[in-house]
């Protein structure tokens, strides 16, 4: 069954805003994921303290058939969807809570934005 991620066209969207940023994923003791993720992971994206509740969608893009597994740290690009304000606070080396809900799973660091 096809979530609302999966039905959402990110080249569609004239507002995305693509970042090259290292992300990396708490270990499973830590509070993070259990399972690796794949190309498509749309998890939350907190510029904000732990109580923020304004997230923004983003999808993250791996090279080919590449995972990324809970502890792990890896470069990947994340298009970030119906951007609107979020331009102004993606600049290189801005942190951000990668979280599941309202959990933390990982953390991600921009390190060049593309569009």
């Amino acid at each position: 069954m096809d979530t609302f991620y999966d039905m959402i066209d990110p080249d569609a969207d004239p507002g995305a805003i693509d970042v090259i940023a290292e992300v990396t994923m708490f270990a499973e003791k830590e509070g993070g994921r259990h399972t690796p993720f794949f190309t498509g992971y749309s998890p939350n994206h907190n510029f904000g303290e732990a109580d923020n509740r304004s997230m923004y969608v983003g999808r993250i893009y791996l090279d080919n058939g590449d995972s990324v597994a809970p502890g792990e740290k890896k470069e990947v690009r994340i298009r970030f969807l119906n951007a609107g304000d979020l331009e102004e606070l993606l600049t290189p080396r801005r942190e951000w809570r990668i979280q599941e809900g309202l959990r933390l799973v990982g953390k991600g660091t921009v390190k060049t934005i593309m569009t």
